[in-house]
């Protein structure tokens, strides 16, 4: 049988090198891993650090000059879900490690995330952590992903726990584009319908006042609101487009800070019928990051205070922190829930009997999927609900600027009557 050169790290984190015979790599895998190791590479060579990635660093440097220069690369949330779905896939059919990073990145064709998958792995390949070399790129991977992957490295459970959170962040991804989808059409509407009541506004109405006013006809209260808004939008739409841009600054900048973000994140649980999506939202994020996080072995305290980070909303964030401050000190998950006065009597009884059970984890998926069915609906009946209230408001505006325009026509008529 075959000899093969293997390296691998034990649960304190030493890296061990050495040699094994067996029928294939994957049996030569099984066989660490049931000594408890974590195996980052297997070669039926004598494994050299440096050749792979110089490969790497030569094909990339000429796809390189094949390439337009890119300015500003951005790493999408479908580039990652991808990214982990392989993984997964590949570390559950017995590929080292080392092995699937180095196939991922010879064909991701993001040049941004192809630059971080190669530190990555060349870091992986040189003897550090999976979890270590994911932290040292936060804003690409999530505080879940590098626990998850941390606590899977300590379980030698990695390729599982790579499943689960391929699961999860590919439900969150379809959820994201299920109300981003959803929000498309008001903004189609909404860009639409303004730019019609624009040009209706510089163009049309300034062609009829000017004509009445060569006739002598007076202008009816309407004309004369349409006309002077009509003026003022000519003359004065560089002040306009200043007002947008600095109300969108100053939205940005007050969302940027503590106070802010807290005062916008209220509004938005308090706005009718989108409250409700916001919140729903909201609560499946935290069941659901919570659930899988405890599911990979994650410690509760820490998969509590990342599920925080996961939920983007600050009034949550606030009671959550209370919550982890609360079971820190031994307080049950249930009661502090109770106590924030923010969670549903769902949640917290759910959580009150899965503490009980011991199947914590499992009851917050299936809360998680309650929560994104119900976000669901409540994007439906949002769309359902603004539709006709935006098509309410610009048939209004437009009956005001055909009032504006047919009163006096009628004035006119009527003077070439008397005239007559």
């Amino acid at each position: 049988m075959p000899i093969y050169y293997y390296k691998a790290r034990s649960h304190a984190g030493e890296v061990l090198t050495g040699e094994l015979e067996g029928p294939s790599q994957s049996e030569i895998a099984s066989i660490l891993q049931r000594k408890g190791l974590f195996v980052t590479t297997i070669s039926n060579k004598p494994i050299d650090k440096k050749t792979e990635a110089k490969q790497i660093k030569r094909e990339e440097a000429t796809s390189a000059l094949k390439k337009e220069i890119v300015l500003f690369g951005r790493i999408s949330g479908e580039d990652k879900m991808v990214f982990t779905i392989q993984l997964a896939n590949m570390v559950s059919a017995g590929l080292t490690l080392v092995k699937s990073l180095n196939i991922i990145v010879r064909q991701m064709k993001n040049p941004k995330f192809r630059s971080v998958l190669t530190s990555v792995y060349e870091n992986v390949e040189g003897g550090m952590a999976f979890s270590d070399a994911l932290e040292k790129f936060p804003k690409v991977f999530p505080p879940y992903f590098t626990s998850s992957v941390k606590a899977g490295e300590a379980s030698g459970q990695l390729g599982p726990v790579l499943e689960r959170v391929a699961s999860f962040t590919e439900h969150d991804m379809d959820v994201k584009q299920n109300i981003q989808a959803a929000l498309t059409y008001p903004i189609i509407l909404i860009v639409v319908g303004g730019g019609i009541v624009f040009f209706i506004l510089t163009g049309v109405i300034p062609s009829f006042v000017s004509t009445f006013l060569r006739i002598g006809i007076e202008l009816p209260i309407p004309t004369q609101i349409m006309y002077k808004l009509s003026t003022f939008l000519k003359t004065q739409w560089m002040l306009v487009l200043l007002s947008i841009g600095g109300g969108v600054l100053f939205f940005r900048g007050s969302s940027a800070t503590a106070i802010g973000k807290e005062i916008i994140d209220r509004i938005k649980l308090n706005i009718p019928v989108a409250g409700l999506m916001v919140e729903r939202f909201c609560l499946s994020r935290f069941a659901r990051t919570l659930g899988m996080l405890l599911n990979c072995g994650v410690p509760m305290l820490l998969a509590i205070k990342i599920s925080q980070r996961n939920v983007e909303n600050k009034i949550y964030e606030k009671a959550i922190d209370i919550v982890h401050e609360d079971v820190r000190q031994g307080i049950k998950m249930a009661d502090s829930l109770k106590e924030a006065k923010v969670f549903p009597v769902d949640l917290i009884q759910m959580v009150a009997v899965g503490e009980e059970t011991g199947h914590l984890d499992q009851l917050l998926n299936r809360l998680g999927d309650y929560y994104d069915t119900t976000a669901k609906y409540a994007v439906k009946k949002f769309m359902a609900l603004l539709e006709p209230v935006f098509l309410l408001v610009l048939g209004t505006f437009i009956a005001f600027i055909m009032a504006a325009v047919l009163l006096p026509i009628f004035d006119m008529m009527r003077l070439l009557r008397q005239g007559t």
